[in-house]
């Protein structure tokens, strides 16, 4: 494709041509058949002894975005925008940035156009982002910004709420990294920067951070020196945080991770595969790794490719697969998986006529809570729209806070659910779940024993206590003028000790105690966009102080392949304000003194010989790539 003569199809007209592109689409069934992890260094390879230049990789990129209105049948098997990007990385790793602004320059207009295509949407906005990512320039964010309005009313026509959240993520992004740029004569970012939650500050810093790393001379070996000690990040393989965030959040289950290493798993694939995950989280010396595999089998059958998905939902799912090949290993512990993350819980109508109990017994691998409502959670506040917005300078990065609240009249942009400055407790909302519920009126109860139906009432206990206890926040609430589930802002504080009434029998409650050790970050605006992160909890003592805060534990902001250190107090901070980020899932640890006997007995883990010589010789083969 490099060796093409120059494009007969010009991208950089509004208007779309109809001419045959230079290559049959055809080819895309040959991307499949090759290795990505082996693409970097062939490219490398092909660049270090001549065999290809920046302008020749140029015009295969321009070829292959020539080809984005490619047949699902030809599209489908290919990591389309993976493959683009992936090769624009490359321009940037030699220093090609004159072929990479022309290329910009070439194709920036056909990708915006490609917007208006539900077919193309979705590869465009991702190419279209990276783009305006890496620019150090105005001008691709200000094409962009040309055809906003075109674009939003076009959006309102097709109903694609989930391109316009892209879009306003996009628009934030732009911001940051241009904080030079003069938004008083923008009305339509205005109505964007006014109406919608800003964007997790987080987020915001992490792409401005990877634009100074795409324009630095050592952008591998910035990477490098930055890797915390003993933390490793996973790679995003388009759309795979949901996978990254449950991987990082299972391996900080410490006793889940001694189990996985001790295991011998020779039949169960995917057990298999998690522990070499585990294991290269424990004893590599890359920054991040790859977890294509893991992804492939792990995947389920109904989760579409390269889009993103529920971690709530991949998480539940995965963990069943665990314990579905758990039952088929004859040498495993027997239902370790379920003591340590199952929930049993029962479900208990009480007849008022005839006081006769039913009883539904549930067990699942997470609670799902309801967030309750308050009285002024759906009030509309007025304001003055017309008014220019005012940044912030917080951390070095200039943002525009937006107004808190749930939705403006006579505006174009149709603002998901929110709260008022109504503040809950985790505890309060744990609590909630099991309080008992009237059911009458049009919600009655069918008695068995009376035969009819009546009012009664409801309630749920808990009946175990597992070692993790795995709690997903309701976000997301179905709309039925949009077809899509929009997001709940309601703020939430979450408190580092639990209060947990287990009943072992009915009529009998044990207080336990759970400490917080991890927590799910969803930031976005859709359940089926946004992206997912985790704040992880590494305790360096098994005695943990049951009467609250202070402790001295280390906090890990864990985002894809980037770790930083963080605490406590940084992850309430960023939560707490108007922005996108929420908290979805989290993980709480039993603790009592045989959860204490058990943490002291971690500290033993022997990992097999077979996983640290294959971790060793990939750590071998890392130093020699850097040294190359």
């Amino acid at each position: 494709m490099s060796n093409t003569k120059p494009s007969r199809i010009h991208l950089t007209t509004h208007v779309i041509n109809s001419k045959t592109p230079t290559f049959s689409f055809a080819i895309f069934s040959l991307f499949p058949r090759i290795q990505l992890d082996a693409v970097d260094m062939i490219l490398k390879d092909m660049f270090s002894d001549g065999r290809l230049n920046g302008e020749r990789l140029s015009i295969m990129i321009k070829c292959l975005i020539e080809l984005i209105d490619a047949p699902i049948q030809f599209i489908q098997y290919i990591s389309y925008e993976t493959w683009i990007i992936g090769l624009c990385m490359t321009l940037v790793s030699f220093n090609q940035h004159e072929y990479l602004i022309k290329l910009l320059d070439e194709t920036t207009l056909f990708l915006i156009d490609h917007l208006f295509n539900i077919q193309t949407f979705d590869n465009a906005f991702q190419i279209l982002f990276w783009f305006i990512q890496y620019d150090k320039r105005i001008q691709t964010f200000r094409l962009l910004l040309d055809r906003l309005p075109n674009l939003f009313e076009q959006l309102k026509i097709l109903n694609n709420e989930d391109l316009k959240t892209k879009i306003i993520e996009l628009c934030h992004m732009g911001i940051a990294i241009h904080s030079e740029y003069n938004l008083s004569n923008e009305i339509i970012l205005k109505q964007i920067i006014h109406n919608f939650p800003q964007p997790d500050l987080n987020i915001l810093l992490n792409h401005k951070n990877i634009h100074a790393k795409l324009h630095s001379i050592n952008l591998e070996n910035n990477t490098t020196n930055n890797k915390i000690k003993n933390r490793v990040g996973i790679i995003n393989l388009g759309n795979t945080c949901y996978v990254n965030s449950i991987l990082q959040a299972l391996y900080q289950c410490d006793l889940f991770r001694k189990y996985i290493f001790e295991q011998y798993f020779n039949e169960q694939i995917l057990l298999r595969e998690l522990q070499i995950i585990f294991a290269q989280l424990n004893l590599s010396k890359r920054p991040y790794i790859n977890a294509t595999n893991f992804v492939k089998i792990a995947r389920p059958a109904w989760f579409t490719m390269n889009e993103q998905q529920d971690c709530a939902e991949f998480l539940g799912y995965l963990l069943d697969t665990i314990k579905d090949e758990e039952k088929k290993d004859k040498n495993a512990s027997s239902n370790e998986i379920q003591r340590l993350f199952t929930i049993r819980t029962c479900q208990i109508n009480r007849c008022q006529r005839c006081s006769t109990d039913s009883y539904q017994e549930e067990s699942s691998n997470y609670l799902f809570l309801p967030i309750p409502t308050t009285d002024n959670q759906h009030d509309n506040l007025n304001s003055n729209q017309s008014a220019i917005p005012i940044s912030v300078m917080k951390n070095g990065l200039k943002f525009y806070p937006a107004s808190n609240r749930n939705s403006i009249s006579n505006t174009s942009i149709q603002l998901p659910s929110s709260s008022s400055n109504t503040t809950l407790n985790l505890q309060f909302v744990f609590d909630c779940y099991f309080q008992k519920e009237e059911l009458k009126d049009d919600n009655q109860y069918r008695c068995e024993h009376c035969q009819s139906l009546q009012n009664a009432e409801r309630y749920t206990i808990l009946q175990t206590a597992p070692e993790y206890l795995i709690l997903s926040l309701n976000r997301f609430e179905y709309d039925k003028q949009t077809n899509i589930f929009r997001k709940v802002f309601t703020k939430i504080t979450y408190p580092k000790i639990l209060n947990v009434h287990v009943y072992p029998s009915r009529n009998n409650s044990i207080l336990t105690k759970y400490c917080l050790v991890l927590i799910i970050v969803h930031t976005g605006y859709t359940l089926h966009g946004g992206h997912y992160y985790v704040y992880a909890r590494e305790m360096k003592s098994s005695k943990i102080n049951i009467n609250e805060q202070e402790d001295n534990d280390e906090w890990f902001l864990l985002n894809d392949d980037l770790v930083t250190l963080s605490s406590y107090e940084a992850m309430i901070e960023n939560c707490a304000q108007y922005t996108s980020a929420t908290p979805y899932v989290l993980f709480y640890k039993r603790i009592d003194e045989q959860q204490i006997e058990e943490t002291e007995k971690i500290k033993q883990i022997s990992i097999h010989e077979s996983l640290i010589k294959q971790i060793h010789e990939d750590n071998m083969m890392y130093e020699r790539e850097s040294e190359k």
